[in-house]
């Protein structure tokens, strides 16, 4: 039974916990809904019910300890139509100096 225990406790010394908090704001119809735990995927939603919005310019940023610092520019034109909800997937990504 005290061999049990051992290795038990082992296991439990091996795993890593970590906190993610997710934020979200918007100040006005366009607005980030969500993000996966690794940052693979962000959520954009419009919730005006008549007005596009063009992003063009937008950026959006991440900085953790384990990684290196990223940032997704908009592209030209980057329309979101009313009521819309965007995915934005990253698969590969380039770094970059903060």
């Amino acid at each position: 039974m005290a061999k049990m225990m051992d290795i038990e406790d082992n296991i439990k010394d091996e795993f890593i916990h970590t906190k993610t908090i997710f934020r979200r704001h918007s100040k006005g119809p366009v607005m980030f809904n969500g993000c996966s735990p690794s940052g693979d995927v962000i959520i954009i939603d419009n919730i005006s019910p008549k007005k596009s919005y063009d992003l063009t310019g937008w950026y959006i940023e991440r900085q953790t300890n384990s990684q290196k610092f990223l940032r997704y520019t908009f592209t030209d034109k980057f329309i979101i139509p009313p009521l819309a909800t965007i995915e934005l997937w990253s698969s590969i990504a380039t770094s970059m100096s903060p």
